[in-house]
Order: C-alpha cells, then structure tokens, then sequence
C-alpha cells in the first residue's frame, strides 16, 4: 500500500515535489525513489487504448529523459519509457495495434517511432505545440503588418488637442 502511495505521488507530483508533499504527510522518501515507485509499476494499459499522448519527461533537467505515455481518454499515465530512443518507443507501440491517434510533440524520434511501431494510426500535434504554433505564426504576422497596424491603430485614436 505504501509502495502504491509514492507510485502515485510520483505521478502526480514528479520526483523532488512528491518528495516534499511525502516528508510534509510523514514519509521519509528521496525523489529518486518516487521515480524508481513510478518505473517499476506495471504497465496501466487498458484493452481499448486508442488516443495516446507522448512526451519528454525530466528525470534530472537538461541531465536524463524518459518518455511518458498517457491515455488520453482517460487522462491517465499508461508508462514510463526510461529514455527516448526511437526503437523502443516503436516496440511499446506495436503491442497495442488498437491505438488510432498519437498526440506528440513537433521531434523527429518520436514521429518516426509512431510510424514504425502504429503506422495505423494518425499523427497529430499536442495542444501545446499546437498554440505555440498559433501564437508563433500570429508574432510573425504583426511583426510583417506592424505599420499598417500602427497606421490603423493612429487613424483610430482620438486626436490630442493642446489648449
């Protein structure tokens, strides 16, 4: 029960916050270890799998990345992959033949391993790739109009008038 607890913990908080919610409940635990609870759980896949999300996920920043693997369905974490590498995210993805959409980030390795390991199914951009994007395309498009718009925006504002 205890080793479910700081799995969970793990989860939701990540390593050094779920360290400090643990020491503040009366459990003694290293960040480290609520990561290690999170590697070592099974698996959480269920049978209908089909909307996956995929992303980098910090162990020790700019230092070690895992990949992690959520239902999107369900909001729920499926897996933590120990790193990034193409092949075994490809191999995660070919046990689950079901899975119709991947939801991932604009890198390379990750495009190619849903390509590989679920050619079936359709890649598309996460929600915050998806507004970075928006929001990108939207500053290099005031930056092209800017002096219309500041011709506009001069037009529209009222005339100051000194007395």
């Amino acid at each position: 029960m205890l080793k479910n607890l700081q799995h969970q913990l793990g989860l939701i908080a990540g390593g050094e916050a779920g360290r400090r919610a643990a020491v503040a409940s009366g459990i003694q635990i290293s960040a480290d270890t609520l990561l290690r609870r999170v590697v070592q759980a099974p698996e959480q896949t269920e049978n209908r799998t089909r909307h996956v999300g995929i992303d980098e996920w910090a162990w020790h920043r700019g230092h070690r990345y895992g990949t992690l693997i959520v239902n999107l369905d369900t909001h729920r974490p499926l897996v933590l992959l120990p790193g990034r590498e193409q092949r075994t995210l490809a191999a995660w993805f070919k046990k689950y033949p079901e899975i119709q959409v991947v939801s991932r980030d604009r890198g390379g390795i990750y495009a190619l391993a849903a390509r590989d390991g679920a050619p079936q199914a359709i890649q598309v951009a996460d929600r915050w790739h998806l507004l970075k994007n928006i929001g990108d395309a939207l500053e290099r498009m005031m930056y092209r109009h800017m002096p219309l718009i500041r011709l506009v925006a001069t037009e529209l504002s009222p005339q100051k008038t000194e007395c």
